[in-house]
């Protein structure tokens, strides 16, 4: 859930085929994808809300395969 006031870190993992979401340090889902987009664009969608993104960064991770 949610809280009012409290920051949480949250992860996305985007590598090949592998989905990944992270909050706060704890994987919440993961998928394989057999036909991930390669391309395209990013954003954050938001609706009558107070967000703030701090530290915001994106890092190209490097496979192994």
């Amino acid at each position: 859930m949610i809280v009012p006031n409290q920051s949480q870190t949250i992860d996305l993992v985007a590598c090949n085929n592998l989905i990944q979401y992270y909050r706060d340090g704890h994987r919440v889902f993961e998928y394989d994808d057999p036909h991930p987009y390669t391309g395209g664009w990013f954003a954050f969608r938001t609706t009558k809300n107070h967000v703030q993104f701090r530290s915001f960064r994106v890092f190209q991770l490097q496979s192994n395969s």
